[in-house]
């Protein structure tokens, strides 16, 4: 089940990119549709970026224990 999705659209790109001196990342707030209860269980937290200039899909994937 898809609890939330969000596309950036690239005017966004550049307000989420965060460099520091240990690492440099995108960061994007997502909204959950519901708020995730105590309930045990796992979360996984899917993330791709489009690159339109050379067409490649990059994909990263987490998986949290709640």
């Amino acid at each position: 089940r898809v609890v939330a999705r969000r596309v950036v659209e690239p005017s966004e790109i550049r307000e989420a990119y965060r460099s520091t001196l240990l690492s440099t990342h995108y960061s994007v707030p997502l909204e959950l549709g519901r708020p995730i209860t105590s309930i045990e269980g796992t979360l996984v937290l899917l993330v791709q970026f489009r690159d339109v200039l050379t067409g490649q899909t990059h994909s990263a994937e987490r998986i949290l224990k709640i």
